[in-house]
């Protein structure tokens, strides 16, 4: 009998085969999209029933990426932990800025799909989807899980309809220009630019790329794009 690591492992790869078949077109708005869109049951019983249990950042969940966002956000607004905020971390994973936040004295709701470790006893709340969620939000925060959806158009939307006038959006997604040919990257979903970004929020305050390592690249560059708004 196989380590259920390995059973992951192993159905992630036949996965995966089959979602490299898929089509991979443009969209004007500033993304690659995939065609034809797996559903969103079949992508839910991906995340929670394989690719979790695959990994192994449920057993060190604060990454040095982490520890780079909590910076930045603290750089870019130096008042942030003077007052209890709600945070949403879409697509939480093993929680890692979660656990840097919450210990800063914050509310936290993680929206993740997969089984997340009850970490605190207080302002600590793990959701599968956000549409769970009936209150407004200070900061939504979404690393790497943007790119997974079915709908960006929808789940950018929910955003704003739990959002007040001064919700902070911080997102880090793979970066994708528009001007270079892209491979299907599974389960991406999603190829994104800045250009989608920059024209989806009125406020922007930062949209940069950068390295893997957290070093930021001139232009278009980089691996990563960082985008922070209000």
């Amino acid at each position: 009998m196989y380590h259920p690591r390995i059973k992951a492992l192993i159905a992630s790869n036949a996965y995966f085969k089959k979602f490299r078949k898929l089509n991979l077109i443009y969209d004007d708005k500033g993304y690659f999209i995939v065609d034809p869109m797996p559903t969103k049951n079949e992508l839910s019983d991906f995340y929670s029933k394989i690719n979790y249990q695959k990994g192994v950042e449920k057993d060190h969940p604060v990454k040095l990426r982490d520890i780079q966002h909590y910076n930045l956000l603290l750089e870019t607004f130096p008042n942030f932990n003077g007052t209890k905020k709600n945070i949403v971390n879409f697509g939480a994973g093993p929680g890692g800025i979660s656990i840097l936040l919450n210990t800063a004295g914050h509310n936290i709701i993680n929206v993740e799909p997969s089984k997340i470790a009850q970490y605190f006893k207080d302002n600590w709340t793990s959701i599968a989807s956000i549409n769970e969620i009936n209150h407004t939000i200070d900061l939504f925060y979404a690393s790497h899980s943007l790119e997974h959806v079915t709908d960006i158009d929808e789940t950018i939307e929910s955003f704003k309809k739990l959002s007040n006038k001064n919700t902070v959006y911080f997102f880090e997604v793979p970066n994708h220009n528009p001007g270079i040919k892209h491979n299907i990257d599974p389960p991406h979903t999603y190829y994104f630019s800045r250009k989608f970004f920059e024209n989806s929020f009125n406020k922007v305050i930062l949209c940069n790329t950068y390295l893997k390592n957290g070093k930021l690249m001139e232009e278009d560059s980089g691996d990563c794009l960082r985008f922070i708004a209000k």
